[in-house]
Formats: C-alpha cells, structure tokens, sequence
C-alpha cells in the first residue's frame, strides 16, 4: 500500500498545466475539469479521480482512445493510493492497447522476468519499432519518473523512435507503474537486468535515456557502466536528494510512494530515505560510459547542480536549455533533437534521414 497526503489540486493544476497541454490534451477539456475539481482524495463529483475518469471514459466513448490513455493517466496521477487510483490506472493501460493499432511505430508488449536479488520480478515493457529500422543499430532504453510513467509519455517516446529510426523500449521504474518493487540503490541492478534484456533486441548495445526520476536511474546505471551510453535528463544526483531540500507541488510525497513508504513519513524520516541514494559514490569514481546530462534552466524541482555536477567528466556533455523548466517538458522537441544528435555522434550512428535514402537507394 501506499499513502496519501494533503494537497491542494489547484497546486498541481498550476504546475502541471504546461505538461498537461503539451502530452496532448485539448486546453478546454483540462479547464473543463479544473472547473470541477475541489478535492484532491475523493472518488466523486468534484474529486480528482472522478472527473479525470469521467473525461477518460467521454474520449472512449468517442473511440478516442490516445486522449483516454491521457486522461485516465491523470486520474491515477499523482500515485495509487487506494482502489480508485488503481481501477483508473486499469482503465490507462486498456486504452492504451485499444491505441495501440493506430500508433505511428510498430508496438509490442512483453512482461519479462527478470532477476532480483533472491527471486525474479516481472517487468512490463513496450517495445517501440519505427518504420525501417534494423537489427544493426543501438536500442534506445528509456522510461519517465515519479509520476509519468510509460503510458503517460507515449507521444514522447514515439517521437523519439520516429526521429531517431531506432527501436525504443518503454520501461517503468522502480516504484512506479507496474514495477512492484520500491526505489532503493538496489533497485539499480534490476533495471541493470532490463539493460542486459535489452541488448538482444538490436545491435547489443544500449542507451539508456531517463526522465525525472527515471534521469536518476540513467545516471546510477551510467555512472557504474551498466549500458553503452547514459542521458541524464533531469534526474535527481546529489542536491536534490540532500536534507532540507524544498520540494514542489508535493513531489517529495510522490516520491516518497516510490520510496514504499505506507504511511506518511516524518520530514527527517523522508529526508533520510532520500538521501541513502545520493549518487556521490559513484560520481567519485572514473567508471563511466558516455553520457549526457540535460535539462532546463528554470526546473523548480532539481536544482540546476544536479546537472552542472557532471560538468568536465571524461566523455560527458552537459546542456542547459533556457526557458524552460523540469525535463524541457515545453521544448520536447528541442530535448528530443539534442539527444538524438548526441548519440549519432557518439555511436557514429547515421542520422535516420541519411539511413532512409541509403535503404531506398540499396
């Protein structure tokens, strides 16, 4: 189980609004539910759960499924606390098959299991295949963070197999989604395991680009050298995870789900969670596959350290991108460019539109 705390959703209305938009719902329809939404916990009119839901079920009535996947992602946003929460995250995940025959790539499911610690743990992976793609290039491993999660970033993640003409593989992490097992630095090595099933599905080898909190799993499995290559897209390192951290819109609570906590934590009890992942261990030492970190200037959850502390590493590229905030989420299209062109340059991979012209002339 998992807890809930006090919130104001008009807080994460205002925060989240941009995110909102830009995965791909029509503004009318989220103010539409702002309108209605008094109360952040209760499944009923005026509830969170209830008019996100009302508005998913109006988009699969009208066989509009990719919006339901959308909207049935906020009802269960910011966590599963309860039976609600988990019926809405049901409804997401049927939408999102219902979509499925319709997306602009190739789709697969697979639930693997995969090894942890003293027994196995079945993880859920969407397997995104662009048109013309081949078995000889990288595979790109990516998921998002805290609170979007593999279904919520669909229209990212396709973009980012649309450009790159690279297969991409959807995974959630620890803590989220349908991976049952909470974040610790642990953790690490199972998502160390997708990364060894990954290799098999290309030319073996594997980038690993995370979102958010998803950002401090590509960092940790970069940082120890688990994949070929690491994109750091505003994860939490080493500030964001320190004590006396002000966090957002209640983000230290999502996280704190993440985290397995059943109740709500004392502040020094959540403090000290956060800080036993710090990733200065392996910040300190030199076994690093290439990697960059990226994020936006204006971010109000991971201080900007959190990506300036990669600066001058060995075979390491740091971005900032101004005006904009957590994960570039109004310049995806921009953060989505930048990271394809760091790994054609890093991998020598062709840029797609090179490879598509030397298909067609073959």
């Amino acid at each position: 189980m998992t807890y809930q705390w006090p919130i104001d959703p008009a807080d994460l209305f205002a925060e989240r609004h941009p995110q909102m938009v830009k995965t791909g719902l029509p503004p009318e329809d989220i103010e539409n539910v702002r309108s209605r939404v008094a109360r952040m916990w209760a499944d009923e009119p005026g509830g969170w759960v209830y008019e996100w839901s009302a508005l998913g079920e109006r988009y699969a009535d009208r066989r509009e499924h990719e919006r339901a996947v959308l909207a049935f992602g906020w009802a269960r946003f910011p966590a599963i606390t309860d039976e609600h929460k988990r019926a809405a995250y049901r409804r997401q995940l049927e939408e999102y098959a219902l979509a499925s025959p319709n997306f602009p790539v190739g789709f697969e499911r697979r639930v693997v299991d995969l090894p942890h610690q003293d027994g196995v743990v079945p993880i859920a992976l969407h397997i995104l295949t662009p048109p013309g793609a081949t078995a000889d290039t990288p595979v790109i491993l990516t998921s998002g963070g805290a609170d979007g999660w593999k279904t919520d970033l669909h229209d990212f993640f396709t973009q980012l197999a649309l450009k790159s003409a690279l297969p991409v593989v959807v995974f959630d992490i620890p803590g989220t989604g349908e991976t049952d097992v909470p974040i610790t630095l642990e953790s690490v090595e199972l998502v160390g395991q997708v990364i060894e099933y990954a290799r098999g599905l290309g030319d073996g080898r594997v980038v690993h680009v995370g979102l958010s909190m998803g950002g401090f799993f590509s960092a940790a499995t970069g940082l120890s050298g688990l994949p070929d290559g690491a994109v750091v897209c505003g994860g939490p390192v080493e500030a964001t995870l320190a004590p006396g951290k002000h966090w957002a819109a209640g983000a230290n609570h999502i996280i704190g789900n993440t985290l397995g906590f059943t109740s709500v934590p004392e502040p020094a009890e959540l403090a000290k969670a956060m800080s036993a992942l710090s990733l200065r261990p392996l910040l300190d030492r030199d076994d690093h596959v290439p990697m960059l970190a990226i994020n936006g200037t204006e971010d109000v959850h991971i201080p900007l350290e959190d990506t300036l502390v990669f600066a001058g590493r060995r075979a390491t590229e740091v971005v900032l991108l101004p005006d904009t905030g957590h994960c570039a989420v109004s310049k995806f299209d921009e953060l989505e460019d930048r990271i394809i062109d760091w790994i054609n340059r890093t991998f020598a991979v062709r840029p797609a539109a090179d490879r598509a012209t030397a298909g067609a002339a073959g």
